[in-house]
């Protein structure tokens, strides 16, 4: 595999857990640890994020675009993601991934605190078979305000499908790239005012 490279992650995870906001505003107050993410954020002032106060008292929401590339429909390993709302807080778990070496052009704070799923019969898992290039999965894998999962975030996995005829599925390489997307609403946008007007706008502790 070339740099940039990797296989589909058969683990049921997310990208991030609970602690992601912390992580940053922790780095945020730091001169020389910073992430290449918080710095480029900082020193530009981006997202409207000037320093670890504005970080924390703001909403960070971190969308994932998942989009296969061949020019045949996947079937090798597509994308399914778990239904948060059929999940539950005590059956996820944070893991500690710290790559050595780190990828190419990795921005994020390190270790990458991660969230593993245990198995359970109640989870609701979607995908969308035979997804085409010209077709993106979107969904949210990070959001400050709550807690996994009742802040609409679950996890995803790549999986094979027992439908496809495992020949085919040799045949036809996964080919995907995926995008994240972080959102900063800072406190006194329009965001934080619609949420303050319609409290069922955003999720609350169970």
């Amino acid at each position: 595999q070339g740099a940039g490279v990797r296989g589909g992650a058969f683990l049921a995870h997310g990208d991030f857990c609970d602690s992601f906001m912390a992580q940053l505003e922790e780095q945020a107050l730091m001169t020389d640890a910073r992430s290449p993410l918080l710095t480029n954020l900082l020193d530009a002032a981006g997202l409207g994020i000037s320093d670890a106060t504005a970080l924390r008292r703001g909403r960070l929401i971190v969308l994932n675009f998942w989009r296969p590339l061949g020019t045949d429909p996947i079937v090798r390993a597509p994308m399914a993601v778990c239904d948060a709302t059929s999940m539950r807080g005590a059956q996820l778990h944070v893991f500690a991934h710290l790559p050595d070496p780190p990828p190419q052009n990795y921005q994020l704070p390190l270790p990458n605190l991660l969230t593993v799923a245990s198995n359970a019969d109640e989870h609701r898992w979607i995908y969308f078979p035979s997804m085409t290039r010209d077709e993106v999965l979107t969904f949210k894998t990070y959001d400050s305000r709550g807690s996994q999962p009742s802040n609409g975030v679950g996890v995803h996995a790549a999986f094979e499908d027992d439908a496809i005829d495992p020949l085919k599925r040799e045949e036809l390489a996964r080919e995907s790239v995926e995008s994240r997307v972080l959102c900063f609403f800072a406190e006194g946008t329009a965001v934080a005012a619609f949420e303050r007007a319609c409290p069922s706008a955003h999720p609350t502790e169970a």
